[in-house]
């Protein structure tokens, strides 16, 4: 929560090193765990989870009003762009969004 909130408050570089290391805990090895020639670690989805809120709800803006989508864009120093699907209320959307436009278009059922 403390990284969206950072985000929405225009603290994207902290925001930026919580999701970087929640984005990355399984591909660094620095939360593996060995007793002797024994893998006891696991995956973590949970924080794969945390990078999935921080880029959505910190760095999108991603809202809802209960009945619609809203996106204010905090993206951090370096990021020209963001682009996703998401799904809500039964529909798909693609969304594209700058620092200075959002694009949101729902996505066709096959």
């Amino acid at each position: 929560m403390y990284a969206i909130v950072a985000a929405r408050l225009g603290r994207t570089a902290a925001a930026h090193d919580f999701f970087a290391k929640t984005a990355t805990v399984d591909l660094t090895g620095a939360s593996k765990q060995w007793a002797g020639a024994i893998y006891i670690g696991g995956t973590h989805p949970a924080a794969n989870a945390g990078a999935w809120l921080v880029a959505l709800r910190g760095f999108a803006g991603m809202r809802t009003d209960g009945s619609m989508l809203t996106f204010t864009p905090h993206l951090p120093a370096g990021w020209q762009r963001m682009r996703f699907a998401v799904s809500y209320r039964g529909r798909d959307y693609r969304v594209e969004l700058t620092p200075t436009q959002t694009q949101i278009k729902e996505m066709e059922k096959a």
